[in-house]
This record gives structure tokens, sequence and C-alpha cells, in this order.
């Protein structure tokens, strides 16, 4: 039994951190959404920083679209690493980042995996993707 003590104390304590982070997420995302772009980017990297995905997710955006210089590295980092704990929106961010690049290999293997992931928007493309894609199979001029 002092095992699961001990077990459920360390569960209570990432429960915790869990929670701060999406609270420090949330503020965040206020701050954006007032305009207050600066400390929304302190609040997402101190929450990005616990592992909130939401969190890497919209700083990767900053990063990528509303600071100057804008910081492409950093954003695919966060990306990835929130993609990493299931984000499928993060996935969705990075096809676009590449799509903006115009790097049509990256975009296309990103959006598929956040089609795979469930995003929608990205399971449309891919399938519109799929069906123009699609060519007949070659026939044979060979005669028989």
């Amino acid at each position: 039994m002092p095992r699961r003590k001990k077990q459920s104390r360390a569960f209570q304590k990432w429960l915790e951190a869990q929670d701060e982070a999406f609270q420090i997420w949330w503020q965040g995302a206020e701050c954006e959404e007032n305009g207050d772009i600066k400390r929304a980017i302190r609040l997402y990297t101190k929450a990005a920083k616990l592992g909130e995905p939401l969190a890497q997710s919209n700083l990767g955006n900053l990063l990528d679209d509303k600071v100057s210089p804008n910081r492409p590295s950093e954003a695919v980092y966060l990306y990835k690493r929130a993609i990493k704990s299931g984000n499928e929106n993060a996935a969705w961010n990075l096809a676009m980042h590449y799509r903006n690049l115009g790097t049509e290999r990256w975009y296309k293997y990103w959006l598929r995996v956040a089609a795979d992931m469930g995003e929608k928007e990205a399971l449309k493309i891919c399938r519109r993707i799929d069906r123009h894609s699609k060519t007949p199979e070659k026939v044979s001029r060979r005669k028989r």
C-alpha cells in the first residue's frame, strides 16, 4: 500500500502542474485576444515549458506570424512538441507553415498527419488531394 500512496501523490502533483499550465495558457489566450502579444508570449512560454500543448501551438503561431523578426525554427520546434502530445491543431499549423513557405512536400506530409489526428479541415483537403491525384492505371498496348 505505501507504494500506491507515493504513486497517487506523484499523480496528484502531475495533475496540479497540468492545471497550472492550462491556467497560464488561458491567461495568455486572453492577452492575445486583447492584443497584448508581448504578455501573451511570456505566458505561453511559461505554459509551454510546463508541457501545455495548447500553449506550444499558440506560441508557435505567434513566433511564426506575429513577432518581428519571425522565428520560424522555434515555431517548428514548438509545433512538433505539441504534435507529440496529440494536438492536431499544431499539425495543421505546421502544414500551413510549410504551405506558406511553398514547400509542397512537407505541407502535404503535415497535412496528412493532421488528418490522421482528426483535424477536420485537413481531412477535407486530403480527400480532395486524393481525388485529384488518382490517375487511371496504364493500359497495356501489347497484344495477347
